[in-house]
């Protein structure tokens, strides 16, 4: 009878434990269901990101008064990362590449609008407590008796940075994002999709960051010695975490001319582009 009374006792103590988990885990997941966690990946090129998670609808909506109608993103470089390829509303295609897109945006009556970039990320959404939209009744008692246990995960570490860039962020700055024309070559496009004009005339003192939207190879063999006071970009760039493969120049000469050949991972062809100041 004894051993009878103790089992009940102790199954009433592990049905509490439970229940208990279970009531904070229902509370905090009703109060926090609506909550969006929104974040922006700040770039060394002065622009700060919009973080997009697949799955996630991104639309365009027109001023008030209804005067412009059609908006649609127009993607400076390519790939474009909505579903099917639609532009608005745009669904993030899982499979899209985990790096900035960069879009412009065009609507009725000649009205046009440039927009900060999104930056796809490989995981789904959620926010509040390590994603409520994902947290599950399993995870949460994992998590509690990792508590109770003095076996708490530690807080997610941000990775570490790919190539250094220069410790201060640029004030004065070229963006040449890489894309790929029609004949697959390797381009260089501004912020409005336009192609720059090559050679490229970066003064004294200013940074050029040449921003791929995957892996590429900078053969930059040509560069004077000491021209890019951070040193001479050169050879791969890989996926940078958190945000684009970056090549960075802090123009340290004037009075310079020279070729350099950028191939974006994405294209069939390198492109070969030059530099006078």
């Amino acid at each position: 009878m004894k051993m009878t009374g103790f089992l009940l006792l102790l199954c009433a103590f592990v049905a509490g434990v439970f229940f208990g988990i279970w009531m904070d885990w229902s509370v905090a997941k009703s109060a926090l269901s609506g909550a969006r966690d929104l974040r922006y990946d700040v770039q060394p090129y002065l622009q700060a990101n919009l973080e997009v998670h697949p799955g996630d609808s991104i639309s365009l909506r027109g001023p008030a008064g209804g005067k412009v109608s059609g908006l649609q993103m127009s993607f400076v470089a390519n790939p474009n990362p909505c579903v099917n390829q639609n532009t608005s509303p745009c669904v993030i295609d899982p499979k899209a590449p985990v790096t900035a897109h960069f879009f412009n945006c065009t609507g009725s009556s000649g009205y046009s609008c440039t927009d900060p970039a999104i930056q796809q990320s490989p995981t789904g959404g959620g926010s509040g407590l390590d994603g409520y939209s994902s947290y599950s009744y399993a995870k949460a008692v994992k998590v509690d008796f990792a508590n109770l246990m003095g076996m708490a995960p530690s807080p997610g570490v941000e990775p570490p940075p790919g190539k250094p860039i220069v410790d201060v962020v640029a004030t004065n700055l070229t963006k040449a994002i890489l894309s790929c024309d029609t004949n697959g070559t390797t381009v260089l496009l501004n912020d409005q999709g336009k192609p720059i004009p090559s050679p490229m005339t970066p003064a004294s003192g200013q940074s050029v960051f040449w921003i791929g939207n995957g892996p590429f190879t900078f053969t930059g063999s040509n560069f004077p010695a000491n021209f890019c006071s951070n040193g001479n970009p050169n050879g791969p760039y890989p996926p940078s975490p958190g945000g684009n493969p970056l090549a960075q120049c802090e123009v340290n000469m004037s009075g310079q001319s020279f070729q350099y050949v950028l191939q974006s991972q994405s294209c069939k062809n390198p492109g070969s582009f030059s530099i006078k100041n």
